[in-house]
């Protein structure tokens, strides 16, 4: 019995995941829909590449840029440059980017105020900004946290990869780097959007994804498992 509510909490996480890619390349297609110039996209943790390909799905027109400290080899598009995104400034002009998204990125992040900060000066006036990343007040942290462990979203030590007994990665031993590009602080459902809100984005919307069942991820939106906020730059 365990074992199959494990698996179907592990199930639920993983369309959660699946959902909200599918909904950030649905805002890319709309803002792109009916511009004919190229346009100029930053993924801020681009990491191998294999999101980015499921953000871009069917987008074409496309100059496609990535930051990360891991070369995106899964979609040699990407025009990559090495960046520690926990201290550096981004090594491009203010207003340069017509889309700038960071997906999974920012919960693996201590300084998070100047991510925000560099995605809004690099963006043009009029760009889009997404930012997606997990919710730690979602449905099965909260049960995790009740069961006594720590939330599954969260990596709060460096020699094992998680301390949740419902996680598939429970007591899972880390490799020589530990947490370092794990997840640090875990941001809530508001907290996201009051996050956005302080750095320059004022008018950002808010959409969230998976819960045990459909009705309760459309009923209690605060406690589903991603978190997705999207806006232009006014």
């Amino acid at each position: 019995m365990k074992t199959a509510i494990k698996t179907y909490l592990i199930k639920k996480m993983e369309n959660a995941f699946e959902d909200s890619y599918s909904f950030v390349n649905e805002i890319i297609k709309d803002y792109v829909n009916g511009k004919t110039q190229s346009m100029r996209m930053l993924d801020i943790g681009s990491g191998t590449g294999e999101v980015t390909k499921k953000y871009l799905k069917d987008v074409n027109n496309c100059d496609v840029y990535g930051l990360d400290v891991i070369e995106p080899i899964e979609f040699p598009k990407i025009k990559y440059t090495y960046c520690n995104l926990e201290g550096s400034k981004f090594s491009f002009d203010n207003n340069y980017f017509d889309i700038v998204i960071a997906g999974q990125t920012i919960e693996h992040l201590l300084n998070k105020d100047l991510m925000i900060e560099e995605a809004y000066r690099v963006l043009k006036s009029g760009g889009l900004f997404v930012c997606a990343t997990e919710n730690i007040a979602s449905f099965d942290n909260i049960i995790s946290l009740m069961l006594g462990q720590e939330p599954l979203s969260q990596n709060t030590g460096s020699k094992f990869n998680t301390t949740s007994i419902i996680s598939p990665n429970y007591m899972q031993p880390m490799g020589p780097d530990g947490n370092k590009y794990l997840h640090k602080n875990v941001t809530s459902y508001f907290g996201l959007q009051r996050l956005c809100n302080v750095n320059g984005f004022k008018s950002v919307q808010i959409k969230s994804f998976g819960n045990i069942m459909k009705l309760l991820e459309y009923l209690f939106p605060i406690y589903n498992r991603v978190v997705v906020v999207y806006g232009q730059k006014s």
